[in-house]
């Protein structure tokens, strides 16, 4: 067995987000919007709006800043960012 190379086609891919999706939660998250009015918005899955925005986070489409009552978190669309 031969060991990996830095080769794109054998670099080993990491988690993707739909591009309709994708869309979606950044629309969604524009102004502000937590996992569950943004998975309400977007008519996907509480599970699956979170983990799509976490990826979206890593790549820099996102980010997480406290709401004004300061108890919970809201995902914003970073609007000046190209996506990877």
């Amino acid at each position: 067995m031969t060991p990996p190379s830095d080769q794109p086609a054998e670099a080993v891919k990491g988690p993707s987000v739909p591009a309709d999706a994708h869309a979606a939660l950044l629309k969604a998250t524009a102004r502000g919007a937590t996992t569950d009015a943004a998975a309400k918005k977007t008519g996907l899955p509480k599970l699956t709006a979170w983990k799509y925005l976490d990826v979206m986070r890593r790549a820099g489409d996102v980010r997480l800043r406290p709401t004004a009552d300061g108890l919970r978190a809201e995902w914003v669309a970073i609007t000046n960012r190209r996506s990877a």
